[in-house]
């Protein structure tokens, strides 16, 4: 298992783009850790840091991801599914009420 610093020594294009990768199929951070052979707690530790390039891919990983679903949803709204137009409705909804809840308390 690798350390926090062994673990920020290491970050190579390979390391990256596998975070990357599992994160868009769903895994959580400590599956990640698990999967890459790291040590949890040193990782998740990194991965707390916003700022983090391993963050970073992480968010990018789940972005790619909904990226694909919403143009997934898109194209099944395009073709009249009620079902596709009332899930977006419902995302929309969730998404503002973040946006907002998110100016309020400042959270970014």
């Amino acid at each position: 298992m690798h350390s926090r610093e062994v673990i920020l020594n290491e970050l190579d294009s390979q390391l990256l783009a596998d975070v990357r990768k599992l994160a868009s199929r769903n895994f959580g951070p400590s599956d990640i850790a698990l999967k890459l052979g790291v040590n949890k707690s040193s990782f998740l530790n990194i991965w707390r840091d916003k700022k983090s390039t391993i963050r970073e891919e992480y968010e990018a990983g789940r972005l790619s991801i909904q990226y694909k679903k919403m143009k997934a949803l898109n194209k099944e709204i395009k073709g009249g599914n009620i079902t596709a137009i009332q899930i977006h409705d419902k995302m929309l909804l969730e998404t503002e009420f973040e946006t907002k809840k998110k100016e309020i308390f400042g959270l970014e």
